[in-house]
């Protein structure tokens, strides 16, 4: 499901930010995910969101109303 939201502070979400300051958040239930990338199934494993979240350089996830932060390399 699909919702629009008016996003509080741009600067700190300016790739999911559109012109009209709205974010458009999806939302899945356990028994119905729309999770999926390019080339591959549809992720149902933890261990598959894991991978994803890493490969693909996202900041978090939201996982049983958790939201669970990448740790990022110290430089």
């Amino acid at each position: 499901m699909c919702h629009f939201q008016q996003v509080r502070d741009h600067q700190q979400l300016p790739a999911v930010t559109h012109v009209d300051g709205t974010a458009r958040t999806r939302t899945v239930t356990a028994h119905n995910t729309s999770l999926n990338f390019n080339g591959a199934a549809v992720i149902n494993r933890t261990s598959d969101l894991v991978d994803y979240v890493l490969t693909r350089g996202l900041d978090g996830v939201v996982l049983d109303c958790r939201f669970y932060h990448t740790r990022k390399p110290a430089a």
